[in-house]
């Protein structure tokens, strides 16, 4: 027989795991020194941490795996990630997968450092496209 309870339990237990499973979700990016991310690819990182990563010279950027949030990209002319000389914005879609390849055309392809910023969490890329002393 069919019991209300025990399938309101169940419809529960249901969302509260897929909601588990998209939280814990993360994208992850490895910087690649081809443009169709298939050359010399190295360590995936997860594009959740906004540290710096200095990759002067890549040609593309790889990414796998499913994210909750929206990440932008934030390109620097230093290796310092210190300031915004370009900024891509929306690289990764909350809950969309993203591009599987991203060739870092010019004028990507010219900085030296980049960190990838939650939208949700630190607003994304600047207003001012460029807040670097003497940009590229």
């Amino acid at each position: 027989m069919f019991n209300l309870n025990s399938f309101k339990t169940l419809l529960v237990c249901i969302v509260i795991t897929t909601l588990i499973q998209y939280i814990g979700a993360t994208t992850y990016a490895q910087f690649c020194s081809d443009d169709s991310c298939e050359e010399n690819c190295g360590t995936s990182v997860s594009v959740d941490n906004s540290d710096c990563l200095v990759e002067s010279g890549r040609g593309s950027i790889k990414f796998h795996d499913l994210n909750f949030g929206s990440v932008s990209l934030i390109a620097t002319n230093n290796d310092q990630c210190s300031c915004q000389s370009h900024c891509y914005p929306h690289i990764v879609k909350g809950t969309a997968s993203p591009p599987g390849c991203f060739n870092l055309k010019d004028p990507m392809r010219q900085f030296k450092s980049f960190r990838f910023v939650n939208v949700d969490l630190a607003g994304g890329c600047s207003k001012d496209e460029n807040t670097c002393d003497g940009s590229v």
